[in-house]
């Protein structure tokens, strides 16, 4: 998951400095228990659960992992 995540930041040319929000839809409760571990991971600021895609805002790169 953590490599889903830093391959989309990739695939967008994102710098390495800049540390977006995660969106993850899920209903793994070890995902929602580990969103800070992911979230370091991953190289994002912070990881939020949402219940589906309507909760995501425009323009998010999006991969089904």
């Amino acid at each position: 998951m953590a490599g889903c995540l830093r391959s989309i930041a990739s695939s967008v040319n994102l710098p390495p400095q800049i540390r977006p929000v995660a969106y993850i839809i899920t209903n793994e409760q070890i995902i929602k228990q580990q969103t800070d571990l992911l979230a370091t991971l991953g190289k994002c600021s912070k990881i939020q659960i949402i219940d589906n895609e309507e909760g995501l805002p425009k323009g998010c790169g999006i991969s089904n992992y």
